[in-house]
């Protein structure tokens, strides 16, 4: 059954690439070309200005909230059909950690408004090449989430050092 989806290939590419190039594409669009996107970064940037302006700021919070859900449910299938398991209390532990650094290295800000999906991809192509060369050169995995870690913090210190700044220059 589900086990199929990660091992299909379609004219020899992984049906997982497709399947992340479709979403991809899908919110790229949705994101840059409608309102819908517009109106998810005014609510970023500020919700209370988003809110006066008539942008009903809860409603779309929590569609935001039901499409976040509906993605992770699409990547919790999609990994435990690549493991061939589903257990759910160790699967997905300590991804917080990585997304969360992803974002901050893909552009997106502490305090909302701001990042892209092209730069979360980047940043995602970055931490998986840093992932897989500690890998590589067998790096124990206690190591690499002490240097995850590090990258978080030092990522945490630049988007608070970036708007001080903005804010001395304004």
């Amino acid at each position: 059954g589900y086990i199929l989806i990660a091992q299909t290939r379609v004219f020899k590419i992984p049906s997982l690439v497709l399947i992340f190039i479709f979403i991809l594409i899908i919110f790229l669009i949705l994101l840059r070309y409608t309102s819908f996107g517009k109106t998810i970064y005014a609510i970023g940037g500020n919700a209370n200005a988003a809110y006066l302006s008539g942008i009903k700021t809860n409603r779309w919070k929590i569609t935001l909230f039901v499409i976040s859900g509906a993605l992770s449910a699409i990547a919790g299938i999609i990994g435990c059909s690549q493991i061939g398991q589903i257990d759910p209390l160790q699967w997905g532990k300590g991804y917080e950690m990585v997304a969360f650094s992803i974002a901050l290295l893909g552009g997106a800000s502490l305090s909302g408004g701001r990042g892209s999906m092209e730069g979360t991809l980047q940043a995602a192509i970055i931490m998986g090449i840093l992932s897989n060369i500690m890998n590589l050169f067998s790096v124990s995995i206690y190591f690499q989430k002490v240097a995850l870690g590090v990258i978080l913090i030092l990522l945490v210190f630049f988007d608070a050092f970036t708007k001080r700044g903005v804010a001395e220059i304004e």
